[in-house]
């Protein structure tokens, strides 16, 4: 098996201020303040991602609505605000923006607005497909009760989309064979535990990083199917939200 470096985060809080310095430089420097937002507007989950042609997109909910923006030189200027999703009479639902770039070059968006949403990208976040609802429960109740959506693709083209659950305090994922036109029912990976976070080692081979009184791993040899040889990584009670990349 190959040798793997794992870098972890744990217990972030999105932030709507934008540093340019800190993102492309091994010094701390000044916070800026994204150009195209002002303190009369209420600003929500933020998420900031590198497309395949080295463009950064930005998104970012400015009260109800989820809006976007293109910088083509590193971050130094940003392009007009595109509003990409609709709008929601519920503010607090509005969360857990994530992109992921597939083997093919397709960015995958989601976001949650009461339930988790997906849109699709083939130009490097120029136009985007029509949004689908993703059902990550076992009905819409127990969907809307999902939580830190996070992305993965295997060796094998399969991609995952992890969630951490409410209702049943689980670990669950679905899949997409076809490049995330559609998607599995839930699978349902530890009951008990939260906050999962699936890495591809080599092949139908994974590793999964997930919070239960600290932080443990699972490993999988068969894409996904079965999960064995739970760890501790890190004992300590306090941290949670385990992101391995």
């Amino acid at each position: 098996m190959k040798n793997c470096h794992f870098h972890f985060v744990w217990n972030l809080l999105s932030l709507c201020t934008l540093s340019i310095s800190l993102l492309f430089s091994t010094a701390y420097g000044q916070m800026h303040k994204f150009p195209l937002q002002d303190s009369s507007h209420s600003y929500n989950s933020s998420f900031i991602f590198t497309a395949p042609n080295n463009n950064l997109l930005y998104f970012w909910y400015n009260g109800t609505t989820l809006h976007q923006s293109i910088s083509t030189n590193n971050g130094i200027t940003w392009g007009i605000t595109s509003p990409i999703a609709g709008t929601s009479l519920d503010v607090d639902s509005l969360r857990d923006i994530n992109c992921f770039t597939t083997k093919t070059g397709r960015i995958l968006l989601t976001y949650k607005n009461l339930f988790y949403y997906l849109k699709y990208s083939d130009d490097n976040g120029a136009t985007w497909s029509y949004q689908t609802r993703l059902l990550t429960g076992v009905n819409l109740l127990v969907s809307r009760t999902s939580y830190n959506g996070n992305f993965s693709q295997s060796g094998s083209g399969k991609i995952f989309f992890i969630t951490g659950n409410l209702s049943g305090h689980n670990v669950s994922y679905i899949a997409s064979i076809d490049n995330g036109l559609t998607w599995s029912a839930q699978n349902v990976i530890l009951s008990g535990p939260g906050y999962g976070s699936i890495v591809p080692l080599n092949g139908s081979n994974l590793m999964l990083f997930y919070q239960n009184n600290g932080i443990y791993n699972a490993q999988s040899s068969d894409d996904g199917v079965t999960w064995q040889n739970n760890s501790v990584v890190i004992g300590e009670t306090s941290v949670f939200a385990p992101r391995a990349i």
